[in-house]
């Protein structure tokens, strides 16, 4: 059976749009980058900017930004949390892993979900030193009792994965649905094609 969350998500009612945070823009008015494209300016930035560890590590701190400017949206402080981060062994799940090191030195309650091994394991060593709890899907299933908190972070698959999601991350996104949260996707939600949505 096909793996595709969005299609089967329970109807809940919709929460008001953070206009702050997405402004509405005609799609026109959009440049896109297709799938290939997208590998080509990643290649480029990492030669010309320090290599993927350093991509991870803008792009993580963009997400924390974005994460408290969602949190203030949404009326919350931005050290608010718990804040969830679902990392993946992708580029997407380092940039997650840089997340919820800097939200965590910021002050917010992060908790962290690895969803298969990190690209980059020395990522793991300040989260510990923080007190960020890091608990591996695969030695600790999610069930309904794991609540995600106040808004999560989806930083398991980007442009690399192609639909539909199978293992821990569709057993990940199983648990999401079930839960009315906001969600950040660092990329593209997990499981949607880059190239066809």
């Amino acid at each position: 059976r096909a793996e595709a969350p969005w299609l089967e998500a329970p109807q809940q009612p919709r929460r008001a749009r953070l206009g702050a945070v997405a402004p509405e823009r005609d799609q026109a008015d959009v440049p896109h980058v297709d799938v290939v494209g997208l590998r080509a300016l990643r290649a480029l930035v990492d030669v010309e900017a320090g290599g993927a560890e350093a991509r991870a590590e803008r792009a993580g701190r963009a997400v924390a930004d974005a994460v408290r400017a969602m949190l203030v949206a949404a009326g919350h402080a931005t050290d608010a949390g718990p804040v969830t981060v679902l990392a993946g062994p992708s580029s997407n799940g380092a940039a997650g892993l840089v997340a919820a090191r800097v939200l965590a030195e910021a002050g917010t309650d992060v908790r962290v979900v690895t969803v298969g091994l990190p690209r980059i394991a020395a990522q793991l060593d300040p989260l510990a030193s923080l007190g960020v709890a890091v608990t591996p899907l695969d030695a600790h299933p999610l069930d309904d009792s794991a609540t995600p908190g106040v808004l999560v972070v989806d930083a398991m698959l980007g442009i690399g994965a192609e639909p539909p999601l199978h293992g821990r991350p569709a057993d990940a996104a199983r648990w999401l649905r079930r839960h009315d949260v906001p969600v950040l996707s660092v990329d593209l939600p997990s499981g949607l094609s880059a190239d066809e949505g």
